[in-house]
């Protein structure tokens, strides 16, 4: 048992990566997703760093989907009631408390080019507060929160623009050290064609369905 709890929240399959509507599809939009959150899943698994995978959504497509994955996964179904993000976070923490895990990690499903290796060097960090930025430093890829710090049971998050300063913000108002690093394919998620255009022409292994994708490449800026 590693006491690490990771949760990634996914909204819909159909509902998703609505930027990149100008060069894919909403069917291929939907199969990118999907195969996105798979390849993230069996990178968890292959790392070997956690207990179990919470999959938080309000979609039943989706919990259908993740709960043929892996034993690992355990779906967790969302209500309509309180959708969005940070809603999807505070039930991960909740769980993870309840079930005496002493680490949650909150991890984005649209991580194309994460390694097992990058998410061991994440697991390794042993601040009370974690962050895994974009490519950019600005959003939050990864956010590691130990819990035995009871602070972190009050962390209030604050996904959106920004996000890495905020959630700095937070831990520092709790009285917390927080670490913000770029790790290698957590820095690289996928939401619009300049992220795709990064994601080629970084140093990660790239599945063949990935580079196939007929998105156009797009200046990358700083």
């Amino acid at each position: 048992m590693t006491g690490l709890t990771v949760a990634i929240p996914v909204r819909s399959f159909r509902e998703g990566k609505t930027r990149l509507a100008g060069h894919l599809s909403s069917i291929e939009r939907a199969n990118l997703i999907r195969s996105m959150l798979a390849s993230v899943i069996e990178a968890v698994r292959e790392a070997e760093i956690a207990d179990r995978v919470l999959v938080v959504s309000a979609d039943e497509e989706v919990l259908a989907f993740a709960a043929d994955l892996d034993d690992l996964v355990v779906p967790v179904r969302q209500s309509l009631l309180a959708p969005g993000l940070i809603a999807a976070a505070e039930i991960a923490r909740q769980r993870a408390i309840a079930s005496g895990s002493e680490r949650l990690l909150i991890l984005f499903g649209d991580l194309p080019g994460v390694s097992a290796g990058d998410l061991r060097d994440l697991a390794q960090e042993t601040a009370p507060v974690v962050i895994a930025t974009d490519r950019i430093g600005a959003g939050t890829n990864g956010l590691l929160l130990q819990l035995d710090y009871p602070e972190t049971h009050a962390f209030r998050f604050a996904y959106g623009p920004e996000s890495c300063r905020l959630h700095l913000d937070e831990a520092t108002r709790l009285g917390l050290e927080p670490v913000a690093a770029v790790i290698g394919g957590l820095a690289l998620d996928l939401d619009t064609a300049e992220d795709f255009t990064a994601l080629l022409a970084s140093d990660r292994a790239i599945p063949d369905w990935l580079r196939a994708l007929p998105i156009q490449p797009q200046e990358i800026s700083a």
